[in-house]
């Protein structure tokens, strides 16, 4: 009876649910933001703390999913790809309740699943489309007026991403709003109580920390924890205009021509009885504040924090749409978001299209292999080298030690001091300055990042470590000595001395 009732949902949603799960990422690969995946994968494996803000919530549901038998990065690109779908759902349930329109709910949800920004994140190792699911479903509930189930998967979002900030602040005003008209009798204290439970997540990030050169490190824990609550780095508004530049075209990918249908919800005032005020401030906030937080960020990396905002973008286009009075145009709106996933499948397909099997990433988590035990390999500061082979020592027992460039200029002489009790002799630390926070040494000036002095460094490392090979992972170009996203491995004796601009790198696979 149900399936003959509900036979059109299910098969909307089943075709969304297969069209995740074929464009899962089949193995690890360099294409994420910052290679968190594989940060999430040794965490979620091992039941470890992670990186700021650890990610407890996710590393435990990712525990469970690394129980699958198949490949660690597919396991949990099946949870971010679960995420979106169910997200799917609960916008399609979100814009029903709103408008008990027949199509718009369709319009809403399928112009979710194809949004390219949610597909990148929905097809490999990430915590976005979890986040953005917590977000959307505690809305659903908060407008259908059960607010300690709001507050209850809230709190569960506690310990997912700091992104939940932008659902608890405008959830928590449109409740006190409720409560001052009348609407509910829902008491705030209650709530906050219920979301404070959220913070338990945390004892995971306490208690599963493993050592000192994990993807967290052992004096780091509180931060971790605290970095939930949100932060701001800067808003430097030079970078706008260079960040619009950015999200737009990234929008019209998205959301397409459905850009146009929230509009259709401008002018409706309080005494529509059919649209509500509260309802609809409560939806734009949603929307706004992610997609904010990206346009006057600083760090071009954070594009991704505006996939909850595109869920609720997607929330104000099917609620548009039921506004529509060109009625026999919606069918434009359902055509183009069934393209665009036909253009992610075909063109921003991971391990098939993009960065084919194998991998880049596996290329060089292979090349891993070459390095003789007892080896120093050296990486340079870009995150994705150092995960990618601190997952490889995890799995082959720590046969060689790894220095990580980024750690000597971060944690300076802790970090030294900490490779030294692993028997690696370090050249002196660098020391950070209390007046600017900024390291200072002889490999190192203000600009760290892009003028410290790897060559310099290096030598010192062989000169202080006779007879131990030492290798370091370079740019597989001769256009960038240190490329992100494609590393191969050298022996030093075959670097030192020669500068980026003439280095030769044999390509992968030759």
């Amino acid at each position: 009876m149900v399936l003959k009732r509900y036979w059109k949902e299910i098969l909307f949603f089943s075709a969304i649910t297969a069209y995740y799960i074929v464009g899962i990422a089949p193995d690890m690969t360099w294409l994420s933001q910052g290679g968190d995946a594989f940060d999430y994968v040794i965490g979620s494996k091992n039941m470890w703390a992670v990186r700021p803000t650890g990610y407890p919530t996710y590393i435990m549901i990712g525990w469970l999913f690394e129980r699958l038998p198949f490949n660690d990065f597919w396991n949990l690109g099946l949870l971010s790809a679960l995420s979106s779908v169910a997200t799917c759902v609960f916008i399609f349930l979100t814009i029903k309740h709103l408008t008990g329109n027949k199509l718009a709910p369709y319009i809403g949800a399928v112009t979710y699943a194809g949004a390219f920004l949610v597909w990148t994140q929905s097809v490999i190792p990430e915590v976005y489309t979890l986040t953005t699911l917590l977000m959307v479903m505690a809305t659903y509930f908060a407008l259908r007026g059960r607010w300690y189930v709001t507050a209850a998967v809230l709190a569960f979002g506690v310990g997912t991403h700091h992104l939940i900030v932008f659902a608890v602040v405008p959830l928590l005003g449109y409740l006190v709003y409720q409560r001052k008209e009348g609407l509910t009798t829902a008491k705030v204290p209650v709530c906050l109580g219920i979301g404070i439970l959220g913070l338990l997540a945390y004892l995971q990030t306490h208690l599963c920390v493993v050592g000192e050169q994990t993807t967290t490190g052992l004096d780091r824990v509180v931060a971790d924890s605290l970095g939930t609550l949100g932060f701001l780095y800067s808003l430097p508004l030079n970078y706008t205009w260079f960040r619009l530049t950015e999200l737009v075209p990234v929008l019209l990918t998205s959301v397409g021509v459905g850009l146009v249908l929230p509009f259709f919800l401008i002018g409706l005032h309080k005494s529509n009885p059919e649209i509500p005020r509260g309802p609809r401030w409560l939806l734009s906030a949603l929307a706004v504040l992610p997609i904010s937080y990206y346009a006057l960020g600083f760090l071009p990396m954070w594009i991704v924090y505006m996939v909850p905002g595109i869920a609720f973008l997607c929330i104000l286009i099917g609620y548009g749409a039921s506004r529509l009075p060109y009625k026999r145009l919606l069918f434009i709106f359902l055509l183009v978001p069934v393209a665009l996933m036909g253009m992610n499948l075909a063109f921003y397909d991971l391990g098939r299209s993009v960065d084919p099997s194998p991998t880049t990433a596996r290329q060089f988590y292979n090349q891993l292999d070459s390095i003789p035990d007892g080896a120093i390999f050296y990486i340079h500061t870009w995150g994705e080298p150092w995960l990618a082979t601190y997952y490889y020592l995890v799995e082959n027992e720590y046969r060689f030690n790894m220095i990580f460039q980024s750690e000597i200029i971060h944690k300076g002489e802790h970090y030294t001091g900490y490779l030294e009790s692993q028997g690696v002799n370090m050249p002196e630390g660098l020391k950070h300055d209390p007046m600017t926070a900024l390291p200072v040494g002889k490999y190192a000036d203000y600009d760290c990042f892009e003028n410290f002095d790897t060559d310099w460094y290096l030598t010192d490392l062989r000169a202080l470590n006779p007879g131990r090979p030492i290798y370091a992972s370079v740019g597989k170009t001769n256009e960038a000595k240190y490329d992100k996203l494609h590393f191969t491995i050298m022996d030093i004796t075959d670097i030192i001395g020669i500068r980026s601009n003439l280095i030769e790198v044999t390509p992968f696979g030759e």
